[in-house]
Order: C-alpha cells, then sequence, then structure tokens
C-alpha cells in the first residue's frame, strides 16, 4: 500500500484507494444522487433604501385607494341586490315604520352607494395621509439607524 503522500499528487486528480466487492457492490445498489445544483451565474449584490419620496407614495396611495373604492362601490352594489332580493330592507323600512323610529325613510341603492361613498372617500384621505406619515417617519428612522439592507441578485440576460 502507498503512503497517504503518495496519493495526492498536483498534477493529478487525487488516487482513490481499492474497494472491496462488498463496497462496490454497496455502491453499485445505491440510488443516484439527485442532480447538483447549478451554482447561481450572476452577482449578489447589497443594496439599502435610504430614502422614500413622501410625495410619491402619498400620491401612490390615493391611486391605490381610488382603485380599493371603485372596487367597494361594485362590492356593495351586489350585496345590495342580494339583500334586496331576500327581503331585509323592506323588513328594516316595515320595523322602522311600526316603531315610529321615522316616518319615511327609502332604503334605495342609490341612498347606500352614498354612503358607501363617503365611507370609501374618507377612507382614502385618512389611508394616504397615513401612508405618507409612515413614509415620513421611515426617513427619519432610516437617517437616524440605518435603511433597508437588501440583497439583490443580478442576472445575465
Amino acid at each position: 500500500m502507498l503512503p497517504e503522500a503518495a496519493l495526492f499528487d498536483q498534477r493529478r486528480a487525487p488516487v482513490a484507494p481499492q474497494r472491496s466487492t462488498v463496497e462496490q457492490q454497496r455502491v453499485e445498489t445505491r440510488r443516484p444522487s439527485p442532480s447538483p445544483r447549478r451554482r447561481f451565474a450572476g452577482r449578489r449584490v447589497q443594496r439599502t433604501i435610504r430614502h422614500v419620496d413622501v410625495w410619491s407614495v402619498f400620491k401612490l396611495s390615493i391611486f391605490y385607494y381610488a382603485c380599493f373604492t371603485v372596487l367597494w362601490l361594485l362590492l356593495v352594489a351586489v350585496l345590495y341586490g342580494l339583500l334586496a332580493q331576500a327581503g331585509l330592507f323592506d323588513a328594516i323600512e316595515k320595523f322602522g315604520k311600526s316603531m315610529v323610529l321615522w316616518d319615511k325613510v327609502d332604503i334605495s341603492l342609490i341612498y347606500v352607494e352614498k354612503w358607501a361613498l363617503l365611507l370609501a372617500i374618507a377612507f382614502l384621505i385618512i389611508g394616504s395621509l397615513v401612508n405618507a406619515l409612515i413614509a415620513f417617519l421611515y426617513n427619519f428612522a432610516a437617517d437616524t439607524v440605518g435603511g433597508i439592507e437588501l440583497t439583490v441578485d443580478e442576472k445575465d440576460i
């Protein structure tokens, strides 16, 4: 048998020691290992978000809350149609008249949509202002402590 130093020649790949027939049978009966992971071809870069424009956050918030308002009004119209078909609004009007809570109230789609729109506009204004405040607070914290650190993988195309 060769000494260990002789097994590793720098010019050639390392030479593996001879295996017995039992070891060779074990190796042959093993399942093949899954394909090795491919190495990422690009590079990894760390980026830090140090500033978020408050005005951009405010404008984008208004846009998204306006989209939410349209979806909200459609949902309210569909729910109104389902509940009107079930007779819920007629029962509420009849109950109010019998208890003398109101003399004449007509719960129509326009009445319900008006209140849903007012609620959505209030939500739009308050939500946009809160998002702008959070962006301002983030900028203050990023100046004080540092920003959010991201690791970005850049791929070659």
